[in-house]
C-alpha cells in the first residue's frame, strides 16, 4: 500500500477541487505513519491540507467513533465535512455519523448496501460538480 501510485485523475482532481476553495484531508484506517508514507510516496502530501488517521479516534471506519474524530480534527460539525471514498462501508459509515458521502466509483459494481449510493462520480474532478450542488 505505501508504494501505489495514485490514480491518473487524482492530482488533477484534487488540484481544481482546490482551486474550487475546497479543504482537502486524507482521512485513512491506515496508521499515521503508514499513510504519511503512502501520500509521500505516490506526491499526493503537497496537495493536501491536513492528513487524518483513524489511531487518534480508537476506533476503525466505519464505526461512527472514527467519523466523529475526523470532525474533531477539521474543528467542523458533521454535516459540513463530505467524505468521498471508493468503499460503499467508508461512504456508508460518514453518511451514518452525519457526514455527507460521495461514491468514487472506480469500479460500478462496488455498492452492495441497501439503499441509494447517490451521488456517484467516477474521478476526483467530478466531486467538485457534486458540491457545487449540495
Amino acid at each position: 500500500m505505501r508504494h501505489l501510485p495514485p490514480h491518473d485523475d487524482v492530482v488533477g482532481g484534487l488540484v481544481a477541487l482546490r482551486a474550487d476553495g475546497h479543504r482537502l484531508v486524507a482521512f485513512s484506517n491506515s496508521s499515521t505513519e503508514a499513510l504519511a508514507a503512502q501520500l509521500g510516496h505516490a506526491g499526493l502530501d503537497e496537495h493536501l491540507d491536513l492528513v487524518v488517521s483513524v489511531d487518534g479516534g480508537g476506533r476503525f471506519k466505519p464505526a461512527e467513533a472514527a467519523y466523529v474524530h475526523l470532525c474533531r480534527e477539521l474543528d467542523a460539525f458533521a454535516d459540513e465535512v463530505t467524505l468521498v471514498a471508493a468503499h460503499d462501508w467508508d461512504v456508508a459509515g460518514a453518511r451514518a455519523a452525519g457526514l455527507q458521502g460521495v461514491l468514487l466509483a472506480r469500479r460500478p459494481d462496488r455498492w452492495h448496501l441497501p439503499g441509494p449510493p447517490d451521488p456517484v462520480v467516477s474521478t476526483v474532478a467530478a466531486v467538485a460538480h457534486v458540491l457545487d450542488v449540495a
